[in-house]
């Protein structure tokens, strides 16, 4: 779960599509 809601704090902050779309692929890639 933590990395789910680092990428959602990350969406929520603002940093940036790019930077959303490269963590929800690693976290596609961890998840299996």
């Amino acid at each position: 779960m933590i990395e789910i809601e680092k990428v959602c704090v990350d969406f929520t902050a603002g940093r940036g599509t790019l930077t959303r779309a490269v963590d929800d692929v690693s976290l596609h890639i961890a998840a299996g």
